[in-house]
């Protein structure tokens, strides 16, 4: 998977190379602030059976963008940004916050703060001299480096709020296609919207989580049942 990873990303880099040399203007560096709803569910065995606990959460962050234009109309973009991942699933895990006992808590929510990285091929049409209408398929690599965790117990004892944990993680990644579309507020200025569809999304184990006998994917963060996105982006063309 990194080789993989590190393959794509020195593809995207030697295809601006080659933009830049042939018409170093038809570039963009962006900010975006991607949203993304999301239905899930955890996994945990309880005597041995296989329990899925659902939960629906907002996640949402921000991201800084460079596209380039490869050949005619298609394009390429590679960017990194901010992300936070939520997830309002209650399930076992290993609490570290109780002053009396550890056992019988499960999260309320959990979530991830991650660095994200991108990178997209897309296509862009000129409606006009205002607007154009643009596609993209992207790959987004989340690699952690906080988890918060709201626990939720039987315990009757006092315990912390809320649980954080400063490891780093690469917590999973996703496969997304979009569309949306663009409006010139000048000729080197653009705004956006984009609505994004996860057509692949991979979540990794995470060790917090209780490791059954009974299953390998009691640790998993998450399996993701349906989500949907949007982006709102704000462009410089040069």
């Amino acid at each position: 998977m990194k080789i993989t990873i590190l393959n794509l990303f020195l593809f995207f880099l030697s295809s601006f190379c080659f933009s830049q040399n042939k018409d170093a203007k038809k570039n963009t560096i962006g900010v975006s602030v991607p949203m993304n709803w999301n239905n899930s569910n955890g996994v945990y065995y309880s005597l041995g059976n296989r329990q899925e606990p659902k939960g629906k959460a907002v996640s949402y962050g921000i991201g800084i963008n460079y596209s380039s234009l490869l050949y005619k109309n298609w394009f390429a973009t590679l960017g990194v940004g901010y992300f936070k991942q939520t997830f309002n699933i209650i399930r076992p895990f290993y609490f570290d916050g109780d002053t009396v006992t550890n056992l019988l808590y499960s999260t309320k929510k959990y979530n991830y703060h991650s660095l994200t990285l991108i990178a997209g091929l897309g296509y862009s049409h000129t409606l006009n001299n205002k607007l154009k209408l643009n596609g993209l398929c992207s790959f987004s690599l989340f690699n952690s480096f906080k988890q918060n965790y709201t626990p939720t117990g039987y315990s009757g004892y006092e315990h912390e709020q809320i649980q954080t944990n400063n490891k780093s993680l690469q917590i999973g990644y996703m496969v997304n296609i979009s569309a949306g579309l663009e409006y010139f507020l000048s000729k080197k200025i653009s705004i956006g919207a984009d609505v994004v569809l996860p057509i692949l999304t991979k979540w990794n184990n995470d060790e917090i989580f209780i490791k059954s006998q009974f299953g390998e994917d009691s640790q998993k963060i998450a399996e993701n049942r349906f989500s949907i996105g949007s982006t709102l982006s704000c462009k410089y063309h040069f």
